[in-house]
């Protein structure tokens, strides 16, 4: 289960329901770190760290090691010391059906 932002919980929907999920799951997540410039559309997180997430879907390669595909963007938001040591991004404790949700999300940012 998952929750909107108003609190009620709605379970997901397929993958009709990956997209909309994703956006609930991505402030949850990524504003500790992440200010409004760099996660579009949504209100400023209380610091301004990492590369802004706009324009995900243009990109070839996630963090320059990964080739940008759902499977891969879903792998580095559950782990990314896996996929890049040493990366500046911490494990945030994230399932594997919000990530997936979140890489969805993620993949309509032109």
């Amino acid at each position: 289960m998952w929750r909107q932002a108003r609190g009620t919980e709605v379970p997901p929907t397929g993958a009709a329901g990956l997209v909309p999920r994703g956006a609930v799951c991505l402030p949850d997540h990524c504003l500790a770190c992440r200010a409004r410039q760099r996660l579009p559309g949504l209100v400023r997180g209380p610091v301004d760290e990492g590369p802004s997430l706009g324009g995900t879907a243009r990109r070839t390669c996630i963090t320059g090691v990964l080739p940008n595909t759902p499977d891969n963007l879903a792998a580095w938001i559950r782990d990314p010391q896996c996929n890049k040591p040493g990366s500046a991004m911490p494990a945030l404790g994230v399932g594997a059906a919000d990530a997936q949700a979140m890489a969805a999300s993620l993949g309509r940012l032109h």
